[in-house]
């Protein structure tokens, strides 16, 4: 009779693939390990940073405007949650329980486009920092070509000799 008085808790789940592109392609796993270069530490941090509350915290803060439960706390929110991943895959498996069957879809939902959004962020950050390095990479390769082209002026002046391009914007020596 004691599972007539427990109120019932509906369950939701849903996947998500956790793609890492940028993986060493043919390294050897043993070397991999020892450089400490090991997916599954890859993918295990990434669930870490998932079930964070620097992701989560939106949608707790959520969850408990509309159980209007001051006394919730991050902890008790994130027992209703089993986040692990699939074992032997990238897959993680996100699973949610609630007394309140309306709060399952939406906090899952809230979920996904969390964790879409931090994956946005990374994906995005990795575009800007190439995006600055190849910039920084232009502007050391023109002051390199300056110095180049003065060396050049500096040279000819030296040995009287008459510089010009051709059409092909190849340069030519006349003495």
């Amino acid at each position: 009779c004691y599972s007539l008085i427990l109120p019932e808790v509906w369950k939701g789940e849903f996947q998500i693939v956790l793609n890492k592109g940028n993986k060493p392609i043919n390294i050897n796993p043993q070397l991999a390990n020892l450089a400490g270069i090991n997916s599954t530490t890859e993918l295990n941090t990434e669930v870490e940073i998932l079930k964070s509350p620097s992701v989560l915290l939106n949608i707790f803060e959520f969850v408990k405007n509309k159980k209007e439960l001051q006394e919730l706390d991050f902890k008790s929110f994130s027992e209703s949650l089993n986040i692990n991943l699939i074992k032997g895959t990238s897959i993680l498996n996100i699973k949610y329980d609630d007394t309140e069957k309306d709060l399952i879809i939406p906090v899952l939902e809230k979920i996904s486009k969390a964790y879409q959004s931090y994956s946005g962020k990374g994906r995005s950050r990795s575009i800007d920092l190439t995006s600055d390095f190849y910039k920084k990479q232009i502007a050391i390769y023109k002051g390199k070509i300056q110095k180049s082209e003065n060396r050049v002026d500096s040279f000819a002046i030296d040995k009287d000799l008459n510089i010009f391009m051709n059409e092909n914007k190849e340069l030519n020596y006349e003495k």
